[in-house]
């Protein structure tokens, strides 16, 4: 700030320091590659929902529906409200294990839906989706052409496994292990504690980012889908994402993945709230 950035619109695309750090992170602690271009800051996880849920939804005129992988979080259907995109759900507690995959195919065998949302961890259940199950949601995008909408805000909170080393195994559970079609909502609000900055960094897949959809590049001057997202939805809603916020992420990030700052141990609160709701049993 002392060198008089403020004054200055901050790149749509993201300041490169930012950029670089999620890469990484993502590396570190999911242990997948996914290129900084593809590592886009934005206005807190619920703009990035947002704006994704724009570019899913107008990219294929058929696919006009968002599948919710219930619980989930409520505002998040309130923003397709906002827009009039529409929307299915069901409640995930009845379909665990080998029954998921039928249900799911049962709603994307229609042709209609352009996204799949869930959170894992779950808020505000704390169901946590096991690999066999991302292995089937992920399959199934790439089936039926649907892009996987994974909204990690409790970002490593499932505190049964010790997912606190970077570049180690066990890593957080995810999707974008089985498809190409996905797109991580990574939240500084609860992991890192910094909910009133409002900063997040939504993370695209790089098949995803440069891949081109005729009605995306028909309405947006021939751009891929990655591009979409960022010069044309995020800077409609926002001429970017604040410096100072880019930057403090930036180095609780990189922090994280060269092991100086265990994120986890300031969150672990979560857990051991969530386990005093629990019976004995069930305990960790």
């Amino acid at each position: 700030m002392l060198s008089g950035i403020a004054h200055s619109y901050p790149d749509i695309q993201g300041a490169p320091v930012l950029k670089e750090a999620a890469s990484q992170f993502v590396k570190a602690f999911i242990g997948v590659d996914i290129k900084p271009e593809g590592c886009i800051p934005v206005t807190g996880s619920m703009q990035g929902t947002f704006a994704s849920f724009l570019t899913c939804s107008q990219r294929d005129k058929q696919k006009d529906t968002v599948l919710f992988i219930d619980p989930g979080f409520p505002v998040q259907k309130m923003q397709l409200e906002v827009m009039g995109v529409k929307y299915q759900t069901f409640d995930v507690y009845d379909f665990r294990g080998e029954k998921l995959g039928p249900k799911l195919e049962s709603y994307l065998s229609k042709g209609n839906i352009c996204a799949i949302v869930y959170s894992n961890p779950n808020n505000p259940s704390w169901i946590c989706l096991r690999e066999e199950e991302l292995k089937v949601i992920g399959e199934l995008a790439t089936k039926y052409d649907t892009i996987v909408m994974e909204d990690l805000a409790y970002f490593a909170m499932d505190f049964r496994k010790d997912l606190s080393k970077p570049f180690e195994a066990p890593y957080q559970a995810t999707v974008a292990r089985y498809t190409d079609n996905y797109m991580l909502l990574i939240s500084g609000s609860k992991a890192f504690s910094y909910a009133g900055e409002r900063i997040g960094v939504t993370c695209i897949s790089d098949a995803l980012f440069h891949r081109h959809f005729d009605v995306l590049s028909e309405r947006y001057q021939g751009l891929p889908f990655g591009p979409v997202f960022s010069t044309r939805m995020l800077y409609a809603l926002s001429s970017g994402t604040s410096h100072s916020a880019q930057y403090a992420l930036a180095a609780m990030l990189k922090a994280a993945y060269e092991g100086k700052y265990d994120f986890r141990k300031e969150v672990i609160v979560y857990g051991e709230r969530c386990v005093s709701h629990l019976p004995d049993h069930l305990r960790f």
